[in-house]
C-alpha cells in the first residue's frame, strides 16, 4: 500500500499544479479548470487535509477566483438548477426533522456537493456553445479510461497494495483470488465505472466510423471488468452493448457480433483468470442475505418518509437501531453504511421527496437520449442511454456516490447529455434553415 503520507502529497501536488498553470500561463478559465478535473480525476478523491479533497479544493478556489461567467440560459439549464435548489433545500430540512443531528463530517459532505453541482452546470453551458468543445471532452474521458486501465495492469503485476486509497475493501481479497480496483477503493466501484465509461468513450462526431481502436476499447473494458470481479458492472455493459448490435447499422452490427464471439470464445479460455469467476458466494445465500437487509432498508423508510433519516446518517441509525447490520473488519465490529443496494440507501436518507428530486436528475436526460436518438437517429445518444441505463443497472446493487469519484463522472455524463441534447437541436435548426434558403 502507497504511504498515506505519500498519497496525501499526490494529492495537495495536484492542487498546486492546477494552481500554478492558472497562474503562470494563459488559459481559457472555465474549459481548463474542467479539462483539469476530467484528466486528474484519479487523483482527486485524495484527502490531503481532514475534510478537504483535491476536487473541493480546486473547485472552491476555481469558482471564487478563476470563474468565467457564461450568460448562455436555456430550457434544460433552468430545470437543472430548479432541481438542484430543491434537492439541496430538502437535504437541509431533512437536517432538522432527523432524530440525529448532523455532526462536521455530515456538514463538510453536504457542502461538497455544491461544487459538483457548480462543476457539471459549467459543463452543459461549455458543451452547448460549441460541438468542437464537446468532442474535446469524449477524448479526455477516453485518456481517463486508459490511465484506469494501465493503473490495473500495474496492479497485476505489483498488487492491488498499489492504490490511490488509504485502504482497500475487505471485498478485494476473496478466498481464490484478487478483485481489482483500479485506481478507486473498491472493485464494485470500478466496474460501474468502466462500464459507464466505455459507453461514452465510443461517442464519435455523427461523420466519424468505427475502427479497430473501438473495438480494443471495448474489449479492454470488459476485461478490466471481468477483473475487478463486478457482476452489477458486467450486467449493465452486457446490456448496453445488446442495445448496441440491435439498433445499429448492418455494419456496425457484424463489427459488434464478430467481437463478441471473439470475446466469447477468449474469456472462455482465460476465464481461471478472471475473479468474477473466483466469487465462491452462493447466489442464493447472497441474495437471501440482501433482502433482509434491504427489507429492513424500507421499512426504515416507511417510518421516514418523506425526509428520510438525514444525509449520510444511514450507519449512524444502524449502530442504534439494527445491530445485525455489522461487518467484521480486523476483529471489530462496523455498521454497514450502505444496506447493499444505492436506491434504498438514496430513500432512507434523504426520504421519498430526495429519492424523486435525485432521479428526476437522472431520468430526464436519459429519456431524452432515447427520445433523440429515435427522432434524430443519432447514434451517440443511444451511447449515452446505454451508459446511464448501465449505471442505474448497477446502482440497484452498489452504492457508488460514497466514491467521489464516480460521483463526479456520472453527473459529468449526465451533464454531457444536457450539452449535447441542446447542441444537437441548435445544429438541426441550422441545417433547416439552411435547407429552406
Amino acid at each position: 500500500m502507497m504511504g498515506g503520507g505519500l498519497i496525501k502529497i499526490i494529492g495537495a501536488s495536484n492542487v498546486v499544479i492546477f494552481l500554478m498553470i492558472n497562474l503562470f500561463f494563459k488559459v481559457d478559465n472555465n474549459r481548463f479548470y474542467l479539462k483539469y478535473i476530467i484528466l486528474t480525476l484519479p487523483f482527486l478523491g485524495v484527502k490531503f487535509l481532514p475534510n478537504l479533497d483535491g476536487f473541493t479544493a480546486i473547485s472552491t478556489i476555481f469558482f471564487f477566483f478563476l470563474y468565467q461567467k457564461n450568460d448562455l440560459n436555456f430550457f434544460e439549464r433552468q430545470f437543472y438548477n430548479v432541481v438542484v435548489f430543491c434537492l439541496f433545500l430538502s437535504i437541509l430540512i431533512g437536517f432538522f426533522v432527523a432524530d440525529i443531528k448532523p455532526d462536521l463530517d455530515t456538514i463538510f459532505h453536504f457542502f461538497k456537493l455544491i461544487p459538483a453541482f457548480l462543476f457539471s452546470g459549467l459543463i452543459i453551458k461549455e458543451i452547448a456553445e460549441d460541438s468542437l468543445f464537446f468532442q474535446e471532452v469524449i477524448s479526455w474521458f477516453k485518456y481517463l479510461l486508459i490511465f484506469s486501465f494501465l493503473f490495473l495492469l500495474a496492479q497485476m503485476i505489483i498488487g492491488p497494495q498499489f492504490s490511490l486509497s488509504g485502504s482497500l475493501r475487505p471485498n478485494v481479497f476473496i478466498s481464490n483470488g484478487i478483485r481489482y480496483p483500479s485506481f478507486l477503493a473498491d472493485p464494485q466501484h470500478y466496474s460501474q465505472f468502466v462500464s459507464v465509461l466505455c459507453f461514452v468513450c465510443l461517442i464519435k462526431h455523427k461523420d466519424s466510423k468505427y475502427d479497430y481502436k473501438d473495438l480494443l476499447l471495448v474489449l479492454l473494458s470488459l476485461i478490466a471488468i471481468m477483473s475487478s470481479g463486478g457482476r452489477s458492472g458486467l450486467m449493465g455493459f452486457l446490456l448496453g452493448m445488446a442495445l448496441i448490435i440491435i439498433f445499429s447499422k448492418g455494419y456496425y452490427k457484424f463489427i459488434f457480433i464478430f467481437a463478441g464471439i471473439g470475446l466469447y470464445f477468449l474469456i472462455m479460455q482465460f476465464q481461471d483468470k478472471f475473479s468474477i469467476f473466483k466469487r465462491g458466494t452462493d447466489l442464493d445465500n447472497a441474495y437471501a442475505f440482501r433482502y433482509s437487509i434491504w427489507v429492513e432498508a424500507f421499512d426504515i423508510f416507511k417510518k421516514n418518509p418523506f425526509f428520510g433519516i438525514g444525509l449520510d446518517n444511514y450507519s449512524k441509525h444502524i449502530f442504534l437501531h439494527n445491530p445485525n447490520q455489522f461487518w467484521m473488519d480486523n476483529n471489530e465490529l462496523l455498521p454497514f453504511d450502505v444496506p447493499e443496494n444505492g436506491n434504498l440507501k438514496l430513500l432512507t436518507e434523504l426520504g421519498g421527496i430526495g429519492f424523486t428530486l435525485i432521479y428526476m436528475l437522472f431520468l430526464y436526460p436519459v429519456i431524452s437520449a432515447i427520445y433523440y436518438f429515435f427522432r434524430n437517429k443519432d447514434f451517440n445518444f443511444l451511447l449515452f442511454f446505454c451508459a446511464m441505463l448501465s449505471f442505474l443497472l448497477s446502482f440497484n446493487g452498489t452504492y457508488t456516490f460514497g466514491e467521489q469519484r464516480v460521483f463526479i463522472l456520472i453527473i459529468a455524463i449526465i451533464a454531457c447529455i444536457i450539452g449535447y441534447k441542446h447542441l444537437s437541436i441548435y445544429e438541426l435548426q441550422n441545417e433547416n434553415a439552411d435547407q429552406e434558403e
